[in-house]
């Protein structure tokens, strides 16, 4: 039967149901008719036994004595419902009790065998008589064979006899099968059960153990999946959120400063101020938007991007690219270590290290030094971990307090707002570092203490 969660799907709890209780009535009735078969057989035995006894007792008896003697002896003892029959040494027959006129029976398997072993028992079907029939016969002194018959009662018809006490039997096991059938039903469903109730199933069977482990880390996963996305959307969401309101403010006073100029009412030196804060306004939302679309890029498939990556002459193209803004603050730059290569995507690993050099030398006083150090560690303290690549940007900064240090890579996040947005920062630098490190299998760390400077180190496996 169908249940509300899948039509046309049958129910494990019935089919087991209909199943037990099936099996049961098939083993009561085989039980019945294999014992009526046995029962009928001993049954047929005994006959064939009592009638042979019958006979031999009878031709013991009958001694010398003519036709009609011995018709008297045996009409006396045998009063019964048997019928015998004389049938003389040649076949004929003699005289027989229900029928005078019976001819010839020396061709009948028990004749035939009583001539040859003194004695016999057969059952079959006589086709004069139109039914089965059990025989016995005892040959006499003088040559002629006595034959006693009776009906052989059919297994069907002896069967039959018994099918109101097996009908009652069937019923009363119909109904304790039933009962049981139940009991067991609910006993095997069990684990299925709970385990559609979304509950642990200690006592599940060893055959379906896998099945049940594959839809529980099935269900794990969905759920991990649909944290994930529910993460996703808040992200999505929030970064909707912060990106409208970074591009609101600049926008504002770009409109604001406009009107005052397209009024007229500023002065030629107001509006060469006015003109220059509408410049790095709109220098601060092209910024803005250049970082959404690295991010939006960054979630594009990598596919045949990744190559080897030198990381100290990736390191060295970075800080003479990098090496006007810092002339301009007036802060050292150098490249310190070795030549190691990584498997990675080169635009990426450029992205990220340009991205910290540019904080660091933004938030470096003059007169301080920046160093990129590309070195490899191999774990002393861990022989069992992989060896990495260790790409170190360290600056002489303000540094970053500790209970800010886990929110830097927060998409819009700023430790210091106003210092920020003086420097033209958008709050996702970080967020690109973090995001394109983990594109090429790698980590980012801070290291920072206020007041002293701070340490961003990209770990990439080797």
């Amino acid at each position: 039967m169908a249940d509300g969660r899948g039509t046309g799907r049958r129910r494990l709890s019935t089919t087991v149901f209909a199943a037990l209780v099936a099996s049961a009535l098939a083993c009561v009735l085989a039980a019945f008719l294999g014992t009526a078969a046995v029962y009928y057989a001993t049954h047929e035995a005994g006959e064939a036994q009592r009638l042979a006894a019958l006979a031999e007792e009878a031709g013991a008896t009958l001694g010398p004595l003519d036709a009609d003697g011995r018709r008297a002896m045996l009409a006396a003892q045998l009063p019964g419902p048997e019928r015998y029959t004389l049938v003389s040494s040649d076949g004929e027959v003699l005289f027989d009790s229900a029928d005078d006129d019976a001819g010839y029976h020396g061709d009948r398997p028990e004749v035939l065998e009583a001539e040859k072993a003194g004695s016999a028992s057969v059952s079959r079907h006589s086709a004069t008589l139109g039914r089965d029939m059990l025989y016995a016969a005892q040959r006499l002194a003088g040559g002629d064979v006595l034959r006693i018959a009776e009906e052989r009662e059919s297994f069907v018809a002896f069967a039959g006899s018994f099918v109101l006490p097996a009908a009652a039997v069937m019923a009363a096991v119909a109904a304790l099968a039933a009962v049981a059938s139940r009991l067991i039903t609910r006993r095997i469903v069990a684990p299925f059960a709970a385990l559609d109730d979304g509950l642990p199933a200690p006592d599940c069977y060893r055959e379906v153990a896998p099945l049940i482990e594959r839809i529980e880390d099935q269900q794990a996963r969905l759920r991990e999946q649909n944290l994930e996305l529910a993460r996703a959307d808040t992200i999505r969401r929030d970064f909707s959120a912060n990106v409208s309101h970074e591009m609101k403010t600049p926008l504002q006073i770009i409109s604001g400063y406009a009107e005052i100029i397209d009024r007229g009412i500023a002065d030629e030196a107001d509006t060469r101020t006015f003109a220059h804060i509408i410049h790095d306004e709109a220098q601060r939302m092209r910024s803005l938007i250049d970082d959404v679309l690295t991010l939006s890029r960054m979630d594009e498939p990598l596919g045949a991007e990744q190559g080897p990556v030198d990381l100290l002459d990736l390191a060295g193209s970075v800080l003479r690219r990098m090496a006007p803004v810092a002339d301009a603050a007036e802060v050292g730059l150098r490249a310190l270590g070795s030549p190691i290569t990584v498997e990675a995507n080169a635009r990426l690993l450029d992205q990220a290290l340009s991205n910290l050099v540019e904080n660091a030398v933004r938030y470096s006083p003059a007169g301080s030094q920046v160093t990129v150090t590309v070195a490899k560690d191999c774990h002393p303290g861990d022989p069992g971990a992989a060896a990495e690549a260790v790409v170190s940007v360290r600056d002489e900064g303000c540094g970053i307090a500790a209970d800010e240090q886990g929110k830097v890579f927060e998409r819009f996040y700023r430790v210091d707002k106003s210092r920020s947005k003086e420097t033209g920062g958008t709050g996702l630098g970080l967020a690109i570092v973090k995001h394109a490190v983990e594109q090429c299998g790698g980590t980012v760390e801070l290291e920072s203490t206020p007041g002293e400077g701070s340490v961003f180190r990209l770990r990439l496996p080797l």
